[in-house]
């Protein structure tokens, strides 16, 4: 019995050679359950399906994402750029109001610079207009009072007549005044009232009579008292009596603080001529005063003569117009 084999095609050769190589046992027609070739069985290589006649088949591996998968990676995607965007605006931004910030401060400090010194400009006006009105206002006032005497340090009396005080005190000075030059006389403020509440927790020592005002018809006759004021010097009844002109409140106040110098002995004397404030330095040179600011280079003089503990308005006024 003659045996019988099959003898194979060589592999190396040929076209179906090339494609079998390329093909994996689970693409050939071979058993499921044996993947080696038996011995002595051969099969047909025609009976292989022609799959591709390309050699350069891709054989890399596929990579299946679920729907989760990419949401995620597209998630984490979203957030590395949205940094990156950020960081660059923010720089872009940064950079930016950095090199706009010195100009715009520049200009607003110029504006504000502007509107400063128009505004000192205004307010400077305005003061010098403030100023000039009130003086205006005090030259008025002071004008209105020029008739007007003021009276300090004479005693109250009930039924007094000031009237007759003012002709009696003219007449005892030197001078002969009428009840007919006398427009009108009266004191000042309200009356003290022993045992009431008004100034009862000071003694009666302290209690200071009121002044009296006196308007008299005519400058003429105003100046017949005011002119022998120095006589009330050495005068026992008038000793502590004062006579001054009827100044504004302005002017009264810058004549107190006049009579204060005077008597620390930084200034010789001090006195009005209607109305207006005259005072003698140590040098013995004569200034006018119109405002409290005119006073302050007298403040740090150098006292030169000793001031007497009580001094009077007609002593002051008497060395003053010596």
């Amino acid at each position: 019995m003659e045996h019988c084999t099959s003898t194979p095609t060589p592999v190396g050769s040929g076209p179906a050679a090339k494609r079998n190589l390329s093909l994996s046992p689970s693409e050939m027609d071979l058993p499921t359950d044996n993947k080696k070739s038996r011995p002595h069985e051969s099969f047909d290589i025609s009976s292989i399906p022609e799959h591709s006649t390309d050699t350069t088949a891709d054989v890399s591996p596929s990579i299946k994402l679920s729907q989760h998968d990419i949401t995620v990676i597209s998630d984490h995607l979203k957030a590395l750029f949205l940094v990156e965007i950020q960081s660059s605006i923010t720089t872009a931004v940064e950079s930016a109001v950095d090199s706009l910030i010195p100009k715009v401060v520049s200009k607003i400090n110029q504006n504000l610079i502007k509107e400063l010194d128009t505004i000192k400009s205004e307010n400077n006006f305005l003061k010098v207009r403030v100023s000039e009105l009130e003086s205006r206002v005090d030259h008025s006032e002071q004008y209105s009072r020029r008739n007007s005497l003021r009276i300090s340090g004479i005693k109250e009396a009930a039924g007094e007549v000031t009237d007759d005080i003012v002709i009696s005190m003219v007449s005892d000075l030197g001078g002969s005044i009428s009840l007919d030059e006398i427009d009108r006389s009266h004191r000042l403020g309200k009356r003290y009232v022993p045992g009431s509440s008004q100034g009862s927790d000071r003694s009666a020592r302290t209690i200071r009579p009121r002044d009296i005002i006196v308007k008299f018809t005519s400058y003429r006759s105003r100046q017949k008292l005011f002119n022998i004021r120095a006589n009330a010097k050495g005068k026992e009844l008038y000793n502590k009596v004062f006579i001054n002109e009827d100044l504004s409140r302005a002017r009264s106040n810058v004549f107190f603080k006049a009579r204060l110098l005077a008597r620390k002995g930084q200034i010789q004397s001090a006195w009005t001529s209607d109305g207006t404030i005259l005072l003698r330095d140590n040098d013995m040179n004569v200034h006018r005063v119109t405002k409290a600011n005119d006073l302050l280079k007298f403040e740090n003089s150098t006292v030169l003569r000793p001031i007497p503990q009580q001094q009077s308005y007609a002593s002051v006024l008497s060395a003053g117009s010596q």
